[in-house]
């Protein structure tokens, strides 16, 4: 009997994310059984690694890591891993939020949100501090822009009004302008 395992385009292109921005991941790692059924290693206790290289081998992605629980490099395939992507669906949710926060019809959205199935109230608390350090590195940056992002929006506002001028004053002159010139209109 040959056990099949399959591996998810979005599970690697989570873990390069994770290599490129040097964030650790979690992970429960797994075998199948004679009927393809999952079986956890070390009771689904969770591995939480840092990524240093992703490798491909024989038909199969690894992940080359740090781990601090062994305190030296392991390598875990990368197709017999499972919820990789619970932080990425953390900070998608955090998305959802803002967006929804940021919209008309956000009490019924945000209903429809808490109906839909996602990881556990005790994952996403053990993940706050990071959803958290995230929201204040994106404070930081706008404190620190916050001069740009006010010029960039004084510019916005004074374009958008010299193109109302434009639109309502300055067309009628153009168009007499061109009138004058010959130039015919395109209406």
């Amino acid at each position: 009997m040959v056990l099949k395992f399959t591996i998810s385009i979005e599970t690697v292109g989570f873990l390069e994310e994770a290599l490129q921005q040097k964030k650790r991941v979690s992970f429960y790692y797994f075998d199948l059984n004679e009927h393809s059924e999952k079986v956890y290693r070390k009771s689904k206790e969770r591995y939480i690694v840092e990524p240093m290289a992703l490798v491909f081998n024989e038909d199969n992605y690894y992940l080359t890591c740090y781990s601090s629980k062994y305190d030296g490099i392991c390598n875990y395939r990368v197709d017999r891993m499972e919820l990789l992507a619970i932080k990425k669906q953390a900070e998608d949710i955090e998305n959802r939020i803002e967006i929804i926060n940021s919209g008309e019809n956000s009490i019924n959205e945000l209903s429809i949100l808490e109906r839909e199935e996602r990881a556990s109230f005790k994952f996403i608390v053990e993940n706050a501090a990071t959803i958290i350090k995230n929201a204040l590195v994106k404070i930081e940056f706008f404190e620190s822009k916050k001069r740009f992002a006010t010029n960039v929006v004084k510019l916005w506002d004074s374009w958008s009004e010299d193109y109302k001028i434009f639109k309502t004053t300055l067309k009628d002159d153009l168009k007499n302008a061109c009138e004058d010139d010959s130039i015919e209109s395109e209406e």
